[in-house]
Formats: C-alpha cells, sequence, structure tokens
C-alpha cells in the first residue's frame, strides 16, 4: 500500500561529519526500474511505497532503485548506490466470475447440472479453491462441487416450474492460503418448464335407461394439468378418448371430455 516502509533506511556517511553544511545530507532516487514506484525521505533516507502504487508479487516480485546521496557543500558531492527491493508474496483474494445465471430442466433429477460450473480464479500460482453456496432461495435444492464449482440438483429435490421459476444462490469461493481470503457472488438458476402429465381420477356418472344416441351421461370429465400456467399452449390442451370398456356404447368429446351415448335405445340400456 502506499506509504508503506521499506526495510530500514539507507545508510549513509561523510568524512566532514564535523562540518556543517558539508555534512548535511540529502538523499533521492535517480533511477533503476522502481523510480516510479518508491519515493525516499530525502533527510531520512526511508523508502517507501509510492502514492498510487499497488505491487503485484505475481507480475514482478523484484525491483531496483538508484538512491543518490548529496552532501551541502557547493559544489555538492554526491555517492550514488543501487538498492534492490525484494517484494514479499501475500495471499490475494480470489475473485468470481460471470455468467450470473443458469438453467435448469424442471424434471431434472438430482444431480443434474445447473448449466457450466461457476468461474473463478485467483492471483496467486498453485491456490486451491473450494466452492460453498451460503445463502438464497435455493439453499437445499441445489448443491455445488466443492473442487468444480458445478451447480448441481441436489439429492431429494425436485424442481416445479409452476410453483418457483428461479432460484437465487450465494456462493463463496475461498483459497488455502493464510490467512484464507474468500470472494462471494449471487448466481441465479432459472427453471425451464417441462410438460406435465394431467391428472384424472376415477369418476361416476349416471344415466337414464332407455337413453338415446346422443344422451349426455352426467357433467364432462373433471381433470387438472399442472402446466395450466405454463408458457406451452400444447401441454394444457387436452384431448380425451375411452381406451377401455363399453366403447360400443359411449363415446367421449375429445375436446371437453362429455360422455354421451353413441348407440343407444331400450335393447343396449336396459
Amino acid at each position: 500500500a502506499a506509504g508503506t516502509l521499506v526495510g530500514a533506511v539507507i545508510p549513509a556517511s561523510d568524512p566532514d561529519v564535523l562540518s556543517v553544511p558539508f555534512s548535511t545530507l540529502t538523499y533521492s532516487i535517480v533511477g533503476g526500474d522502481g523510480a516510479s514506484l518508491f519515493v525516499i525521505g530525502s533527510a531520512s533516507g526511508q523508502i517507501a511505497v509510492a502514492a498510487g502504487v499497488v505491487l503485484d508479487f505475481e507480475t514482478k516480485n523484484i525491483y531496483t532503485v538508484t538512491v543518490r546521496v548529496s552532501d551541502g557543500g557547493s559544489p555538492s558531492s554526491t555517492a550514488d548506490a543501487n538498492i534492490t527491493i525484494n517484494i514479499l508474496n501475500a495471499n490475494d483474494p480470489p475473485s468470481l466470475f460471470g455468467p450470473w445465471t443458469r438453467t435448469i430442466a424442471e424434471n431434472a433429477a438430482s444431480p443434474a447440472a445447473a448449466g457450466v460450473p461457476v468461474n473463478a480464479s485467483d492471483p496467486d500460482k498453485g491456490s486451491q479453491l473450494s466452492f460453498a453456496i451460503t445463502g438464497g432461495n435455493g439453499t437445499g435444492v441445489f448443491q455445488i462441487n466443492k473442487c468444480s464449482g458445478q451447480i448441481e440438483l441436489a439429492a431429494s429435490s425436485a424442481l416445479n416450474f409452476q410453483t418457483t421459476r428461479v432460484y437465487s444462490l450465494v456462493v463463496t469461493v475461498t483459497d488455502d492460503g493464510v490467512p484464507a481470503m474468500s470472494d462471494t457472488k449471487t448466481y441465479f438458476v432459472f427453471v425451464v418448464d417441462a410438460n406435465d402429465p394431467p391428472v384424472v381420477a376415477d369418476q361416476t356418472r349416471t344415466v337414464n335407461e332407455n337413453s338415446g344416441t346422443g344422451t349426455l351421461v352426467g357433467s364432462p370429465i373433471v381433470w387438472s394439468d399442472p402446466d395450466s400456467f405454463g408458457g406451452n399452449t400444447a401441454w394444457f390442451t387436452q384431448s380425451f378418448s375411452i381406451v377401455t370398456g363399453d366403447r360400443g356404447i359411449f363415446a367421449i368429446s375429445s375436446t371437453t371430455g362429455q360422455i354421451s351415448i353413441t348407440n343407444g335405445g331400450s335393447t343396449l340400456l336396459n
């Protein structure tokens, strides 16, 4: 960080130790690849990190600055020294990246993957990252692979597009540094609607004997479909048919579910 002191002060001496102002020393940085990154106290000889500078061990971990010491003589006498500055590594935090949305089919079964794995990186080479879901309304519904960052449908979880169409997952990635560093972001998993089967129960209808052809038999068949509020019209447009029983006597409307007599009379309905 800016202003951080770099080691001890630069030692310097002058034979004119008892002569003022000859023995008054002034320090300056006059060269080196670190000349723009570091400053030096003109009176103290203390090197420090310059304002606005952020050092990165992974980018460059050693610099040289040429320090000049000038005395107070007229003309001034000077001496130069090359100072090597070694950057010590520190644990940098990992980072999570987008895309921030994933999709998964409504009829998916555990451990189905929700999109691609979560993308993360760490400036520290060789760092081991671990992933965890730490919040959101998708906690318990989804899990994340600790090593790969793959979001998956948790065991025993069932999705229902008609009930919940999007889940939020707060994901935290943590490195193995000391102390450990982490990053947290929110991801969203959108449920993609799937065709659910219609629901119909056994039912009873009555009709008078000797009823003629075309007579309606009670009310239409009662049914339901979870896709009633879905986006695919074909999924909640039902078609009815009689598949077993006295099909020669009764018929059913394919669109309304209304049963009627197709071959009636006193002989058949007696």
